[in-house]
């Protein structure tokens, strides 16, 4: 009996430890990656010949203890590594040679795309490494640049101390701006790629040569091929057009221009009734808006600005623009994008399952039915509030 006691606390002894444990000092917790083209003169990317230009931002943890406004400026909580190679697997694999902590992507905030290869169809091949890794969390948050994607990872963000964290609290803030939509993650774009579904990615653009703000998205067909830009003006109609606008602003005025005021939403939504359509109309989409806020400024000088009649001329001038945008997003979108990102499939789908089975094979595209459905918008605003101003100066 001794003798096997003697062999169990052994045993003990011998399972007691992490076997595969891995020391925090021996890992970089890559924050930030973007992928460039290394020839941003070539016209077309071709696969197996020409290489991808990868710029990690690789957080410091030890000067990120004491937080942002402790960290000296002279030293940055991050440093960036960059590489190429014709793969982003063989990139990562070229980081040992030259550092010695073990890349980890465990903590990735955000993946930032260039826009030239994007526009060169290389959206899905491009995050074909990123999708496949176990390790990395499906929230990772995807972003195509204007113009050179590693130049923004050098763009400072205080008081975020890191470019990945900035980016993923600023996109928060979609709802605040009707020029900016809503997040798009590795989860996201995979689910849209394995559906066949068009979609649309964050877009940042450099700002007067200063800085870099996110603004409209870059368009994508459900194969990943890029279909074109959702411009600011457009991203406002989208916005509007999906019931997307809680704290959003509507800057308008009255039949007189200099009659200026800004309508702030509290609450917004979009409901859809679909119908079956006619003839060369093969459905008919009905869209109702609905938005309720509080008149947060006004230039209206008049005595009676304040009254019911005049917060109901106001109330039209405000549906009049979510209108207007929305409808000039529509005809862009069917004129000229043909590509169904909006989710009016969708809303097919589940309101007429049998039309939409006949129709969803030949949905998109420039002879597909979406550029000849019948879409007709209609808002309903009011004004709730006024703030603490009772009657004009």
């Amino acid at each position: 009996m001794g003798k096997k006691l003697i062999v169990i606390n052994v045993l003990l002894l011998l399972l007691s430890g992490c076997w595969d444990r891995t020391e925090i000092e021996e890992l970089g917790f890559v924050i930030s990656a973007a992928v460039n083209s290394v020839d941003e003169e070539s016209e077309e990317f071709e696969r197996g010949t020409d290489k991808l230009a990868t710029t990690y931002q690789i957080a410091i943890p030890g000067r990120m203890a004491g937080g942002a406004e402790e960290t000296e400026s002279s030293e940055k909580p991050f440093f960036t590594i960059k590489t190429t190679e014709k793969t982003n697997f063989s990139s990562n694999r070229n980081i040992p040679s030259r550092r010695s902590r073990r890349l980890t992507f465990e903590h990735l905030k955000v993946l930032l795309l260039d826009d030239d290869l994007v526009q060169q169809d290389m959206l899905k091949y491009t995050l074909d490494f990123y999708i496949r890794d176990h390790a990395m969390r499906r929230n990772t948050e995807i972003f195509v640049v204007e113009g050179e994607a590693d130049e923004v990872l050098y763009d400072d963000r205080p008081p975020d101390p890191l470019t990945g964290l900035a980016l993923q609290r600023i996109v928060e803030n979609d709802s605040s701006n009707l020029s900016m939509i809503e997040k798009s993650t590795i989860s996201d774009i995979t689910n849209s790629l394995l559906s066949k579904s068009s979609f649309v990615v964050p877009r940042i653009i450099e700002r007067q040569d200063t800085s870099y703000w996110i603004r409209g998205g870059a368009i994508f067909n459900g194969d990943g091929e890029y279909g074109g830009w959702l411009t600011d003006e457009m991203a406002v109609g989208y916005n509007i057009l999906v019931g997307d606008m809680k704290n959003g602003i509507v800057q308008t005025s009255l039949d007189n221009p200099e009659e200026m005021f800004v309508f702030e939403t509290g609450r917004m939504r979009a409901s859809v009734d679909v119908q079956a359509g006619k003839e060369n109309t093969p459905v008919v989409y009905n869209v109702s808006l609905k938005a309720e806020g509080a008149l947060v400024e006004s230039w209206i000088e008049r005595e009676d600005s304040v009254t019911q009649e005049s917060f109901r001329e106001m109330e039209g001038a405000i549906e009049k623009y979510m209108v207007s945008q929305a409808e000039a997003f529509i005809e862009k979108v069917q004129g000229e994008l043909f590509l169904d990102f909006i989710g009016f499939s969708e809303k097919l789908r589940i309101q007429e399952f049998d039309l939409w089975r006949q129709l969803k094979d030949e949905w998109e595209g420039p002879e597909g039915h979406f550029k000849d459905v019948e879409i007709n918008i209609s808002a309903d605003a009011r004004i709730r509030h006024f703030m603490t101003k009772e009657r004009a100066f």
